[in-house]
């Protein structure tokens, strides 16, 4: 983000809180600079808290001084900060002077502990304050976790567990013991509740909207015009627009905020987006016996305990009991191991992955001992295929990715061979319509790069013209890998149509 967008945003933003009048389009601006911009991003969120601490001041969450912004403000946002924070200020001193003001004074109860939180599970490149995310680590009150292309779940109070979609990010107040407040400030998360003691609620913010529940299971996610996506899956919450509107959900339900609350009935494939956060906000938030941490090399590999997807490595979860681990990446050997935990244990496992083995080398022509020499085992069949295209020959290469389909069939070289064809014949040699039948071809099989085969058949679909069947494997595509690098360009192109 330019100095020049972040002055700007300064300004408007200004203007807002002041009460000036600012355009829909500007407003869809500040959301979306807030979103992308980590410093202004930091400040609308501790702005927001600073006007929910006024008589309640151990809401407020401060950015630590590293992330404080660099952006230098101006003097009508320094004055408005130092207004609210003296708020703050003269309501607490106010209430000291109302327990004073008689002849008995009561004694000041005791501040009942903050609320404790931890990681639960994390993936990819995920981020707790200024390090690393790994499973087992203590959340902080005003502490910031984010995630890339990974995931990560944490539990609150043994009763709650908050879990972030890739692209994500948010920041937790923790001091209030009746309260847990979590400020979402780009993507998606998904939260669980048990029943909740007496008095104890948990606030979900967003620029834009406030989502209370006492014991339920729902997602919130900010869209890229800046809008709540609010989807209520079991109980109830309570949703506040930001012109404090409000609305009490009953599940199944969604609704969509922002000048406004719009409440719509849930599609099955819009329930089923959640599916995999859902999955993941079963993890054991009392029961833990072990934490795993799994590593591979190369790093990026997709990672699975016992068929729950849990991103990309590198992984660290809790563990209640033994479970099965597989691992699996395009162009490599898929790998699984059982591992058995004990308590308190903590199990480090880092695979090696193996590759497709290199061709020894072939002479330009054949001797005659060799010309009744059986074929080529199909891993040296995939690397001649990929030397000719490395070379440009991509007629020659995709001959022999149809050998390999036809003398090897059911090998991993010929399934990959299948993937490679398609991309070849959608990319280089421009013919979609053979493309469209080398994914079909790997689905009709299946295997570890289904979701690439999916992935590449909708792209073929497109570029023959078959829009509306392109539209509806989309929509699956979706459903079935909500947070994938292709369903995050799908949702852009859909967004750009």
């Amino acid at each position: 983000m330019s100095s020049t967008d972040c002055e700007r945003w300064v300004a408007l933003s200004d203007q807002a809180a002041i009460g000036q009048e600012v355009s829909e389009r500007d407003q869809a601006w500040l959301a979306q600079h807030a979103r992308g911009c980590t410093d202004c991003g930091r400040e609308a969120t501790f702005y927001a808290s600073l006007r929910d601490a006024v008589g309640r001041p151990e809401m407020l969450v401060v950015p630590s001084p590293a992330a404080r912004p660099t952006v230098r403000r101006s003097p009508m946002r320094i004055a408005m900060l130092a207004t609210v924070a003296l708020a703050a200020s003269v309501a607490i001193v106010a209430g000291l002077a109302r327990n004073r003001g008689g002849r008995t004074v009561t004694p000041t109860a005791v501040q009942a502990p903050p609320l404790a939180a931890r990681l639960l599970f994390a993936s990819g490149s995920a981020r707790l304050g200024a390090g690393p995310a790994q499973a087992g680590q203590a959340v902080a009150h005003g502490e910031r976790f984010a995630t890339s292309d990974g995931l990560a779940c944490m539990a609150i109070a043994s009763s709650i567990t908050v879990c972030l979609d890739a692209m994500s990010a948010a920041t937790v107040a923790l001091a209030d013991p009746k309260q847990a407040i979590v400020y979402l400030e780009r993507g998606r998360l998904l939260a669980r509740l048990d029943h909740q003691p007496a008095g104890r609620t948990l606030l979900v913010r967003t620029a834009q909207a406030e989502v209370q529940a006492v014991g339920t299971r729902f997602s919130v996610g900010i869209s890229d015009d800046g809008q709540t996506q609010v989807r209520l899956h079991e109980g109830k919450v309570t949703v506040r627009a930001a012109n404090h509107v409000a609305s009490d959900l009953a599940a199944p339900v969604q609704a969509r905020v922002g000048d406004d609350i719009r409440v719509a009935s849930m599609p099955a494939t819009a329930s089923k987006d959640d599916d995999l956060l859902s999955d993941l906000s079963t993890l054991p938030r009392t029961e833990t016996r072990a934490i795993a941490r799994i590593a591979s090399i190369p790093a990026g590999a997709d990672v699975s305990f016992d068929n729950v997807v849990m991103g990309k490595t590198p992984v660290s979860t809790v563990l209640a009991a033994d479970a099965h681990v597989r691992l699996a990446m395009a162009g490599y050997v898929p790998v699984s191991e059982w591992i058995s935990v004990a308590d308190g244990a903590t199990i480090e496992r880092s695979f090696v992955l193996t590759g497709l083995a290199a061709p020894a080398e072939q002479p330009d022509r054949p001797t005659r001992a060799d010309r009744g020499a059986p074929s080529p085992l199909p891993s040296r069949l995939l690397a001649m295929a990929q030397a000719l295209r490395a070379r440009g020959a991509y007629d020659a290469c995709a001959q022999i990715y149809r050998r390999l389909w036809s003398e090897f069939p059911g090998s991993e070289e010929s399934k990959v061979s299948m993937i490679s064809l398609g991309e070849l014949e959608l990319g280089k040699r421009n013919h979609p319509v053979a493309a469209l039948e080398a994914f079909s071809a790997y689905l009709r099989v299946g295997g570890t790069l289904e979701r690439e085969a999916r992935y590449g058949r909708i792209r073929a679909l497109r570029a023959v013209g078959r829009d509306r069947e392109a539209d509806a494997e989309s929509a699956t595509f979706l459903r079935d890998y909500p947070t994938s690098i292709q369903s995050a360009t799908l949702r852009r192109q859909v967004h750009e149509r």
